[in-house]
């Protein structure tokens, strides 16, 4: 009988599991999954802490997810994936709106004369695109789909905060999904759901996001696969620039193994793999990345000082508050964090790896954070001064897409696909914003290639598929 195939996958996230699993599925292949985290899931991580459960960051699965992937979702959650109801805020010059807002809600939010405003704006920019060549960057594509009143009262400070940069320095890619709400197809499925009165919903694993991981990783155990903890990866061994043929990892326990590999698939980010991948071709020197990430800082706290409400993720997206994102998990899944004298909170602040934000004492952002919180009125003031609150460091969640990014991403993804067994798949592999069903999709596509038999050159199609996720509010 044929050897099985011997699979590396670097990483234990979800895109790292699901691939794991769909390969040990297959008999003919032996996967083995490196992991240097204390968990398993990456983002998509649930832990806890005392006797409150926490996710990494704010999470939910929606309707229109691939159905592969959604039958996938159901099955290994079972009765416990639940159904809930959208319930966000946007707060946003002084006004509440929900979340994710219809362009209705948007067009209304400010009153009459900002309502005319904006309409008027929005139709004056739709009869100047045409014929004018499509504009590249953020700003100037927005104001070109929606009118410059829109664009300075609702996108440009989410993407000042998400982003870091001045919107004319960010290309238009992210901005292309968040306007479609504004064309009239759009509109005309917004009109219809407020005639049916039908409130948006979204799924939720009721043991928290994690619970995917977990369930996936044991199926994949259970089917032979196995994870293996390393406290770092030294480099892949690349023979005659075409193939790696074995990985060198320094194990928890401190010592140095190399793990012999007939394919290796990268789920890590592109520019830690680029760095681990050592060419003959590249002489003396490693070519730059060039490529940046803004991460998150999570405050989670735990308070009775919360007013309640049904709400469930408020967002702020202008400058004056630090924080971007606040979600409450009991309200996610009611059999989360049950206490009902304390609500336990996750504050995302979006920042760079380095700066001010990323380096702030727990102590301080804590005080900055509770007084806007206290501000804004959803917390208590005064309140006690009894809260519990602890923070997390994530570096690589949003890929910066500033001017000129493709090309610089094709670059350093070109050199690392010429590996013919080296294949790069999911959201911080490929420099995506995507989502966590999408990542899944990804893994599964791949799982099937490779299972095939395919070729290397016949998954580069598939591969630019992937930059045509849409990603969801």
């Amino acid at each position: 009988m044929d050897a099985p195939v011997r699979i590396v996958i670097l990483g234990a996230g979800i895109t790292g599991l699901t691939a794991g699993w769909a390969l040990s599925r297959t008999k003919s292949c032996d996967v083995l999954i490196l992991e240097k985290s204390d968990t398993i899931g990456g983002l998509a991580t649930t832990f806890t802490r005392g006797e409150f459960s926490f996710d990494l960051g704010s999470h939910r699965l929606h309707d229109d997810s691939d159905p592969e992937v959604a039958a996938l979702i159901r099955d290994l959650c079972g009765s416990d994936l639940v159904r809930r109801e959208r319930l966000g805020l946007i707060y946003l010059h002084r006004k509440v709106l929900p979340y994710p807002p219809s362009a209705f809600d948007v067009l209304f939010a400010f009153g009459q004369r900002d309502a005319l405003r904006f309409g008027r704006d929005w139709l004056k920019a739709r009869l100047n695109r045409r014929g004018q060549r499509e504009a590249q960057n953020f700003e100037d594509f927005t104001i070109a789909s929606v009118g410059e009143s829109l664009y300075k009262r609702f996108y440009k400070p989410y993407a000042m905060k998400l982003y870091g940069l001045p919107p004319r320095q960010i290309a238009k890619d992210p901005a292309v999904s968040r306007v479609r709400k504004f064309t009239l197809s759009s509109v005309g499925r917004d009109l219809r759901k407020r005639l049916r009165r039908k409130h948006a919903t979204y799924l939720y694993p009721a043991k928290g996001i994690g619970q995917i991981a977990t369930e996936l990783y044991q199926r994949f155990v259970t089917g032979g696969g196995r994870l293996l903890k390393v406290s770092r990866i030294d480099g892949l061994q690349i023979e005659g620039d075409r193939r790696v043929v074995a990985i060198d990892a320094m194990l928890t326990g401190g010592n140095r193994e190399t793990i012999e590999t007939d394919i290796v698939i990268s789920t890590i980010p592109l520019d830690v793999l680029h760095h681990l991948v050592a060419l003959q071709s590249d002489g003396d020197r490693v070519p730059p990345v060039d490529l940046r990430w803004r991460g998150l800082r999570l405050l989670y706290l735990i308070t009775r000082n919360k007013i309640p409400s049904p709400h469930e993720t408020l967002y702020f997206p202008e400058s004056d508050v630090l924080f971007g994102r606040v979600s409450e998990l009991n309200r996610y899944s009611p059999v989360l964090n049950q206490d009902s004298r304390r609500a336990v909170l996750t504050i995302e602040t979006p920042c760079t790896c380095g700066d001010e934000v990323w380096n702030m004492s727990d102590d301080r952002l804590a005080g900055h954070c509770i007084k806007q919180l206290q501000r804004l009125h959803v917390l208590r003031a005064p309140g006690s001064l009894d809260e519990e609150f602890f923070s997390r460091r994530v570096p690589t969640v949003y890929p910066v897409y500033d001017l000129g990014w493709r090309r610089r991403f094709e670059r350093v993804y070109g050199r690392l696909d010429s590996v013919e067994n080296l294949y790069s798949i999911g959201r911080t592999a490929l420099f995506l914003h995507c989502n966590t069903d999408h990542c899944m999709s990804m893994a599964l596509q791949l799982a099937r290639h490779l299972a095939g038999g395919r070729a290397k050159n016949e998954w580069e199609e598939v591969r630019q598929r992937f930059f045509d996720y849409r990603v969801r509010e």
